[in-house]
């Protein structure tokens, strides 16, 4: 993950990961096999195309990309069938 180098920034960004971690069932449940985009604690965009959630994310929220929290949402089925191992 980039970080910004901005000390108020880089706070903000890791208050993403944590909430996406917080969230992954409900992101699991929402998103499963795409790719999302999560800014201020929420889902700023979702597909399966990693582009294009980037570049819908910049146009939603205004920001650079080191800002953006971009995650790819596994199947939950693949992640249950690693953890068998």
């Amino acid at each position: 993950m980039l970080i910004t180098g901005d000390k108020k920034k880089d706070k903000k960004l890791w208050q993403d990961v944590k909430w996406s971690r917080e969230h992954s069932q409900e992101l699991h449940d929402n998103y499963e096999r795409m790719w999302v985009a999560i800014y201020d604690q929420q889902v700023v965009a979702s597909d399966k195309k990693p582009r294009m959630v980037e570049k819908i994310a910049l146009e939603k929220t205004g920001v650079s990309r080191k800002e953006l929290y971009i995650i790819y949402v596994e199947d939950s089925k693949a992640l249950y069938r690693q953890a068998e191992f």
